[in-house]
Formats: structure tokens, C-alpha cells, sequence
């Protein structure tokens, strides 16, 4: 498993999924997923499960060249999981889950 810093998981105090910091390994467990946290929002640290707790926020892009895709412009407006096609990069790209897209 990849060393991670920063995960999005559930925090238990704050009552809502945001950003935590890895803070270090729980010692005396079996159980290697388990590791300290600590909460961006209200700096409480707590025992976290990357399986359970830790929200997934990559989304594949297997595919994608093949799908129909908007391009992109900064003034348009977009849905979650819609294929975004950047002509300046030549790049293509999905809209993730929890980004804001606004009209400038």
C-alpha cells in the first residue's frame, strides 16, 4: 500500500467526510489499515481504517478517449463523472466527485 499524507475520510467529531492528516501507525493491532489521523477542520486525531473510512476520489478514465467529451472552457459549467476534453493540453479528464465548477 502507497504511503499516503492527506486522505478525505470521516470524521467522527466533525460529523462529516473532510480532510485528515495521517499522523502515524496504530501500534498493538493486527490490523494494518488502521492508522492516527487528524482532522484539517477541528484538529481532533482519531483512529481511521483506510479501507472503511477513507473516501475514494480517483475516477477511472479507462475509455474515455472513446466517450463523447465536452470541451472545456472556463466560463461552462459541469456535471460530476462528465468527460471534459482540454484542447490547449490535448488532454482528456472526468469531473470529480465533491468539485465546485463555477461560471466566471
Amino acid at each position: 500500500m502507497a504511503r499516503l499524507k492527506n486522505v478525505e475520510a470521516f470524521c467522527s467529531v466533525c460529523n462529516t467526510v473532510t480532510k485528515m492528516e495521517l499522523a502515524g501507525d496504530v501500534i498493538n493491532t493486527e490490523e494494518e489499515n488502521k492508522r492516527w489521523a487528524k482532522c484539517k477542520k477541528c484538529k481532533q486525531t482519531m483512529i481511521i481504517d483506510l479501507v472503511d473510512d477513507v473516501k475514494v476520489t480517483k475516477v477511472s478514465l479507462d475509455g474515455i478517449e472513446d466517450e463523447e467529451c465536452t470541451s472545456y472552457s472556463p466560463t461552462k459549467t459541469f456535471s460530476i463523472g462528465e468527460a471534459i476534453f482540454h484542447e490547449s493540453w490535448n488532454d482528456f479528464g472526468k469531473v470529480p466527485l465533491g468539485q465546485k465548477s463555477n461560471v466566471l
